[in-house]
């Protein structure tokens, strides 16, 4: 019989947002925000609402409207992330720091998110090892510096991911759905690309319902369809005062691209763009996670817990091609990939060495958080980068010439 390892989960969690967090704040002391990026915007959005209260919505939507050279900015439909921000200008002032330490709570409280779902639906071991990749990811640790809505989001966005399943496959009861609905409607308001996640919910829920025969009633698709479309529209129209200011900033989204030369040059390509990186970034969670899906497909018996993270995984990755790369906007497949190289360890290392697994997956997560942190401190600290866009990543790891 395998012998558990004997550990204190909440001791670990506890000492590693510790650790964390003295690296971080540190490093914030001398921050260069992109004031006339969209860094700026959001600030500019937050120190609006913090002035003159939830009315200026409207002022800021007719603003966003009226002037061209805004459309290639957030635009205002980001209404939970601007009200969220506006809310820590009232505590630290308007200032970019502000909004940056928002960045980074919602950096650590995503951090226990993950440990307390992984936990429950899968296991504490499995847990802590996530919790210490995922608060280690290059990616992530730069997100939770810079005053943009990228953590928050993923924030948001991974709580909704995670109630999803456990609403699914573990507590059916109606709170949870409840819960699930306001965490997806605020994920949306944060960031409207949000709205994509219906895309791998529907698959999986026909996947669990046909495939895994899972009890999913078909009123289920309701919280994942009907109603978050119901109290969105009705936000968004009472902030912006009317439907068609919602339709022309919609409008506005879908076409700035097209003359957006930032966006041209700098976040076309081709699908696989994001692969690249992602290996720039953290090449032994890419190794892991994608040697998981191969070895997955070779067992006889499949796991819907992990296959509805692969659905995840693949159906966000096709979806957001569509769209500007950039390896900001799919921070929420960092999660999924992590986790299924937590699984791949330990599925390897069990095999061999039964009775030390945990410890030895331990010594691997932590050799790769180390790996992924002098990543961060390279790229991001001591390079400087602000948008990690691929020319940047590329050029600071020295793979293309440049003076």
């Amino acid at each position: 019989m395998k012998k558990k390892p004997n550990f204190n989960s909440y001791m670990l969690i506890s000492a590693l947002l510790i650790i964390v967090s003295s690296l971080l704040l540190s490093s914030m002391k001398n921050m260069k925000f992109a004031e006339r990026a969209d860094e700026g915007y959001y600030l500019r959005y937050a120190s609006a609402i913090a002035d003159k209260g939830l009315s200026e919505f409207r002022n800021l939507f007719a603003g966003y409207i009226e002037n061209e050279k805004d459309w290639v900015y957030p635009n205002p439909l980001r209404i939970g992330f601007i009200i969220l921000s506006s809310l820590f200008c009232k505590i630290f002032g308007n200032s970019f720091m502000a909004i940056a330490y928002l960045s980074f709570l919602s950096y650590l409280a995503f951090i226990v998110i993950n440990y307390y779902f992984c936990s429950r639906i899968f296991d504490k071991e499995k847990a802590v090892l996530l919790s210490v990749l995922v608060a280690f990811s290059p990616l992530t640790m730069a997100m939770a510096r810079r005053a943009l809505s990228d953590s928050t989001y993923v924030l948001f966005g991974g709580l909704t991911v995670w109630l999803f399943l456990d609403m699914l496959i573990k507590d059916k009861r109606i709170i949870k759905k409840v819960i699930f609905l306001f965490a997806l409607i605020f994920s949306i308001l944060i960031k409207e690309t949000a709205v994509l996640l219906v895309i791998p919910f529907f698959i999986f829920m026909a996947a669990y319902k046909f495939i895994f025969k899972g009890v999913v009633k078909w009123a289920d698709f309701l919280y994942i369809s009907v109603y978050p479309a119901i109290v969105v529209a009705g936000v968004y129209c009472l902030a912006a005062g009317s439907l068609g200011k919602i339709a022309d900033v919609a409008n506005i989204i879908l076409t700035s691209v097209n003359y957006n030369q930032y966006a041209i040059i700098f976040g076309s390509g081709p699908w696989y763009r994001y692969i690249i990186d992602y290996i720039l970034l953290s090449p032994w969670i890419v190794i892991l996670s994608a040697g998981f899906i191969a070895y997955y497909f070779t067992l006889k018996e499949f796991d819907a817990r992990i296959f509805y993270f692969l659905i995840l995984l693949v159906v966000t990755l096709f979806t957001l091609n569509f769209f500007t790369k950039n390896v900001r906007y799919v921070m929420m497949l960092d999660m999924p990939m992590r986790l299924l190289s937590v699984i791949m360890l330990k599925a390897l290392l069990q095999s061999r060495f039964p009775n030390t697994a945990f410890i030895l997956s331990a010594i691997f997560v932590f050799a790769i958080a180390m790996t992924d942190y002098i990543t961060f401190h390279s790229l991001f600290l001591a390079g400087n980068i602000y948008d990690p866009i691929s020319f940047e990543l590329l050029k600071a790891q020295h793979i293309i010439p440049w003076q």
